[in-house]
């Protein structure tokens, strides 16, 4: 339609007459139009050139005008034309509907040429207001939607309008697209195909294409969502084109669906169950299952999701203990547990059930857990186990012989010590027995222990002492050990030189500390062992007695005899030393490192 051709104006009136005189008030300006009855008023508005206003009497035989105007509103093509009432009708109610029913006017008959035309103009103007606002707002949409679009007309497919979105998305200009067809961008092929095989798209159809990959005009590959739509506008069909760049989604989802098959695959091959369970009002219920539970235990994940599936297969005698990881959850959010449960084949594997709490809203939460099959562990421990157990049978019955064979030597010493008449000679075989004997019981010790690796020095101590009080009788009269830090283990590298190294020390206090008269005339004294741990790991054993003391100028380092020499080597091999003190008797302390494995534990 040209700019300055003239409106078309709809006069609806059963009355010739009344049309005729309308019709002379109008014509100089507009073109006018005609119709006697509603339906051949309908059958122009929804026409291939329908009027730009429609002047419409109420009163009329057949389809009144109110009900012609209802039926044009509901009409997508007819509600725009704008709807004067011309009527003899003066009652309020009649005007109230006719503009309740999308009339803009309402004149009374007879009416005054002047008034016609004015209103007529007026409403026209209006509505070119409205349209010119209408299609600004189009524009200003068009130009600064983020979507692609493409409007075509439907018939030769000629391309009329392309927006910037379209121009940036496909890297190329808007006048290369203007007066192409549709069927000319090769990049549009995969969407709309050829001409010769274009689709037969009718008008007021929608199409919708997703993830359709594109190559643009600048070399890129794309994907994008295409919506297609028909519509009429302007006596036109139209075709209009919305392209939606989603290439971030689909490489998106298609990572996703990757690490979800990756995940997927995980699941099915893992030597570990996967599970989650709810928690509500403080039951647990089964929600999901991998899928590789069956190869692991034969289970289905339909039959591992059954309520008491878990409950009724369990180890009767694990059951108690592995419930105890509700308790765990609720104290620390994680809880483990290591039972035996039955395959569906009825052989028992050990399980490590490891679960982790969600929290969820306070109404509910989740828990998320593994099942991971430790039976070959188990075995391997229990075999270790018994290795172990093996292997403490043996070096207790060692120590048991040990023991034993010196307990032969010491009768055979004895027995010649009996048959040796130089005194001498036999004291250097009372000594080698004693020694022989601290040895053997310490030997006998470790074969008693419940811990072959290590025995309790305090004891043997005690022992030790209880021992000698029967060789010396007067001078360990007051003899007394004390151990002011508790028990302290030693294994059999520490104790066997330590054992010596006291042995002789307490054995040279009760036979020469007291064999001399006191000017005090005293006829015994004390002798006093304690045992201590001192800071650094060292173990401090003091030997102090209140008798004669070490001879005027013996030097206890310097001194060749046996007994002290077998002192100085046998503390340097533990890594220590010996020190004597002359104060209203003699002291002799020995330290020497244990290390932390042998540290020191309440009595």
């Amino acid at each position: 339609m040209q700019a300055n051709a003239k409106k078309a104006i709809l006069i609806v009136d059963d009355s010739p007459d009344n049309i005729a005189i309308i019709d002379e008030i109008l014509k100089p300006e507009y073109r006018v139009m005609a119709a006697t009855n509603g339906e051949e008023a309908l059958a122009i508005a929804r026409g291939d050139a329908p009027p730009d206003l429609i002047l419409l009497d109420v009163m009329m035989p057949g389809m009144d005008g109110f009900e012609v105007c209802r039926r044009l509103k509901e009409d997508s093509r007819g509600a725009a034309i704008p709807v004067i009432f011309l009527t003899a009708k003066a009652k309020a109610t009649d005007e109230r509907m006719g503009f309740e029913l999308g009339a803009v006017d309402y004149i009374r008959k007879p009416v005054e040429p002047d008034i016609v035309k004015t209103r007529i103009k007026t409403h026209l103007a209006q509505k070119e207001e409205a349209l010119g606002a209408s299609e600004l707002r189009y524009r200003r949409l068009f130009e600064t939607m983020n979507t692609g679009i493409m409007i075509v007309e439907m018939g030769t497919g000629i391309i009329l309008d392309v927006n910037p979105a379209l121009v940036e998305m496909i890297g190329s200009s808007q006048e290369a697209f203007m007066g192409e067809t549709l069927w000319d961008l090769e990049f549009l092929r995969p969407i709309v195909g050829t001409k010769e095989r274009k689709s037969a798209l009718r008008l007021g159809e929608y199409v919708r294409y997703k993830d359709r990959p594109l190559e643009t005009s600048d070399g890129r590959r794309i994907f994008v969502e295409c919506m297609i739509n028909s519509y009429q506008m302007d006596h036109r069909e139209m075709t209009q084109l919305n392209l939606r760049d989603i290439t971030a989604l689909v490489e998106a989802e298609r990572e996703r669906d990757g690490l979800a098959a990756r995940l997927e695959h995980y699941l099915s091959t893992s030597p570990t169950i996967t599970y989650a369970l709810s928690l509500k009002d403080g039951a647990f219920r089964w929600q999901w299952v991998s899928e590789n539970i069956k190869g692991l235990l034969g289970y289905t994940s339909e039959e591992a999701l059954s309520p008491d599936w878990w409950f009724r297969n369990v180890n009767a005698a694990d059951r108690a203990e592995a419930m105890g990881i509700a308790a765990d959850l609720a104290k620390c959010e994680v809880g483990v547990r290591e039972y035996r449960f039955p395959k569906k084949d009825r052989s028992v594997v050990w399980l490590r059930d490891e679960m982790r709490l969600v929290q969820g809203d306070g109404l509910s939460s989740e828990i998320v857990g593994t099942l991971t099959d430790i039976t070959e562990r188990q075995r391997a421990y229990e075999r270790l186990e018994s290795a172990l157990h093996e292997k403490g049978e043996l070096l207790r019955e060692i120590h048991h012989r040990v023991n034993n064979n010196m307990q032969v030597i010491i009768g055979l010493l004895n027995i010649s010590a009996q048959g040796e008449n130089d005194e001498g000679l036999r004291g250097k075989f009372g000594d080698i027995i004693q020694r022989l004997y601290s040895m053997a019981s310490i030997h006998q010790q470790f074969y008693e222990s419940d811990d072959i690796s290590r025995i309790d020095f305090g004891l043997f101590l005690r022992q030790l002492l209880q021992r000698l009080k029967v060789e010396f009788p007067q001078s360990s009269a007051n003899a007394a050990v004390t151990c002011e830090t508790g028990q302290v283990l030693l294994n059999l590298e520490q104790a066997i030189p330590a054992g010596l190294i006291v042995s002789e020390l307490l054995t040279n206090a009760l036979k020469f500390a007291f064999a001399f008269a006191f000017a005090d005339g005293r006829e015994s004294g004390a002798v006093m062992v304690t045992q201590r741990l001192l800071s650094g790991g060292k173990l401090e054993i003091e030997v102090r007695d209140n008798g004669v003391g070490l001879p005027v100028g013996l030097d206890p380092k310097t001194v060749k005899t046996p007994g002290m020499m077998l002192i100085h080597i046998l503390s340097e091999q533990l890594g220590g030393d010996v020190e004597f003190h002359t104060d209203n008797g003699t002291e002799a302390i020995l330290r020497f490192p244990i290390g932390s494995a042998y540290r020191s534990r309440p009595l």
